[in-house]
C-alpha cells in the first residue's frame, strides 16, 4: 500500500511540476508583452517618486529593474527546492 502511495505521489508531483512550468512560461510571455510592461512601468513610476530624478530617468531605472525581474524569473528552476 505504501509503495502505491509513493507512486501516486511521484506521478502527482511530476504533473504539478509540468503544470507549474507551463504556468511560469505563460507568465513570462505576458510580462514580455510591450503593452503589459508599459502599464506596469507607468504604475510604478506614478506611485514611486524619487525627488532628485526626472520622471524619464525614473522610468529608465524601473525599466531596468523590470527587465532584471523577467531575466530572474526565466532562471527559476521549478524543481529546485
Amino acid at each position: 500500500m505504501a509503495a502505491m502511495e509513493n507512486v501516486i505521489d511521484k506521478v502527482f508531483d511530476e504533473y504539478l511540476n509540468q503544470y507549474a512550468e507551463k504556468a511560469l512560461e505563460k507568465v513570462i510571455v505576458l510580462l514580455e508583452k510591450k503593452s503589459f510592461k508599459s502599464k506596469i512601468i507607468k504604475g510604478i513610476n506614478k506611485n514611486i517618486d524619487i525627488p532628485l530624478l526626472s520622471e524619464k530617468t525614473e522610468a529608465k531605472i524601473y525599466d531596468a529593474i523590470y527587465g532584471e525581474i523577467i531575466d530572474t524569473i526565466k532562471k527559476i528552476d521549478i524543481d529546485e527546492e
